[in-house]
Parts: structure tokens; sequence; C-alpha cells
């Protein structure tokens, strides 16, 4: 009998025949889902997942960003495949970065960093964010679980809770809509949290409906 590989299945060996075609091994690969862009990617490196989790997914002025592992080698916007090039970064301001990661800030790019704009992030900030971004890994996790789907509804009403307190817990939005799924409604608060100006404090502890939060937006 044959058996029905998911779509997910799927999509992830797809990605991964990509990945080798372009010269990487598979070590240390960690496959991921954007809710900020909306697609999966690979990461080479623990390092580079982190990374991805504190200074791309969840860092509220970055608009949108494209791996370096996905760009072309021939690509004339960006600096040439030397070192250890993270992302190519819009940010909401309008401007477009490059993010390396470097052992130490005084790591010598192979480039000018001040013609081409480029942050370096070193180890020891990614260790620094290390707890709190495991901890927003739970909140990924709950917005991706409604990926490809619109909960206009319960969007429309997490909305309408939020702008109406303004601040408060997790507790307080789930008490707001009784009448909805809470693992559907936190999916729902995790997209808001990373797309929009909804504020989540997990510097103390994980994603609990004791989560402090603040509404952003006047």
């Amino acid at each position: 009998m044959p058996t029905h590989r998911s779509v997910a299945s799927a999509q992830r060996d797809s990605l991964l025949r990509s990945y080798r075609q372009r010269g990487h091994s598979n070590r240390d690969l960690c496959l991921a889902y954007s809710v900020k862009t909306d697609r999966d990617y690979i990461f080479p490196s623990s390092r580079h997942f982190l990374h991805w989790i504190a200074y791309l997914e969840t860092d509220r002025e970055v608009e949108a960003f494209e791996p370096a592992s996905e760009l072309e080698c021939s690509d004339a916007e960006g600096p040439p495949r030397c070192g250890d090039f993270a992302a190519k970064v819009s940010l909401v301001d309008g401007r477009v970065i490059w993010h390396k990661l470097g052992a130490q800030e005084t790591t010598a790019p192979c480039i000018s960093d001040s013609e081409q704009n480029v942050r370096v992030v070193t180890d020891e900030e990614l260790r620094s964010c290390s707890v709190v971004s495991m901890r927003w890994l739970k909140v990924i996790c709950f917005a991706a679980a409604l990926r490809g789907e619109r909960q206009a509804s319960i969007t429309g009403a997490v909305l309408q809770a939020v702008r109406s307190q303004r601040s408060g817990i997790v507790r307080d939005i789930l008490g707001a809509l009784p009448d909805h799924d809470d693992a559907i409604v936190k999916g729902v608060i995790g997209r808001l949290a990373i797309k929009d100006a909804l504020i989540l404090n997990l510097s103390g502890s994980g994603f609990t409906p004791d989560t402090s939060w603040v509404w952003g937006k006047a």
C-alpha cells in the first residue's frame, strides 16, 4: 500500500533538497516557519536559528528579512559571500541593512561596514538573549499553528479587547473571549505580538496566561 506524505513533509523535503543543491550539508540544520514573512526557512546552525528568533522574527524594528542562505551569490545589492552574513533586513523605517554573526564586535568583515550598513551580532549578544528567545518559541508555535488561516472573527475580537484594555495579562484577553478556543486566541495573540503592536513581556517567565502585555498603538 503506498504511503501518503503530508504537505508539510513534502515541503520540508523540498527545502532540504534545494539546500543540498546549493552545496550545503545537513549538519545542525534548523527548519522554521516565519509568521512575519509567511515562509519556511532552513537555518544552517543553532546560532543562525537563535539570531532569527531574537533579531528578525520578534524584533519590532524589522519589517521583513531574507536569510543569506536564501539569496543568490550573485546578488549585486548585497555584500559578497564571505564572512558569516546571516540576513538581509528591511527595517520599518525603510532602511535595508545586513546582519552578520561575529564572535565579537571587533570582528572585521570583508567589506566596509559603513558602506554596506552591516550590523554585527556577536556571540555574547546571542547568549544574553537565548533564554528569552526560547520563551518566544512558544509564542511563535501558537501563531504558526494558524498558518494559512485568517481567523478574521477571532482576530477582530482580540483587537477589540486589547484596544479597550490597553494593558493587562493574557488571561484578561482569554476572559474577554470565553466562547472561543484558547489555543486559537493564543495563536492570534502571537500573531499580533510578531506582526503588530501587541508587546509581550517575556523577560521574567514564559508565555502563560499570566504573561503581561501592552498595546503599543495610540
